[in-house]
């Protein structure tokens, strides 16, 4: 995430001070990084209740989002939680299901 700069601020973007998603950055980072170690205890959840970024007109983003999820579950060998009964903000909608979650990984890291 990084700050807004004045133009931005000028076409009507996000307030001054907030916080937009720098992809390009992030991508960069991600493909520059370590494999993670292994094994690595991890869990992945999903919401099953449609949400969408509304990016662009390109139109929706939520079977990239999917995709996106089942990739990350794969490459980490995690359990992948898709049964979430939510939208995006699981911790908000299902904080039982996120502390279950947190609980099995922890575990699992204890050995």
């Amino acid at each position: 995430m990084v700050g807004l700069d004045a133009q931005d601020r000028c076409h009507g973007g996000p307030a001054k001070g907030a916080e937009v998603p720098d992809y390009p950055r992030s991508v960069d980072e991600i493909q520059a990084a370590p494999p993670p170690p292994r094994p690595l205890p991890a869990a992945v959840l999903t919401s099953d209740h449609p949400w969408d970024l509304q990016v662009g007109d390109t139109g929706s983003t939520w079977p990239a989002w999917l995709a996106a999820q089942d990739r990350l579950a794969g490459e980490l060998r995690a359990r992948h939680i898709t049964n979430t009964a939510s939208g995006h903000g699981i911790a908000v909608e299902q904080p039982r299901l996120v502390a279950d979650a947190v609980r099995t990984v922890v575990d699992q890291a204890r050995g």
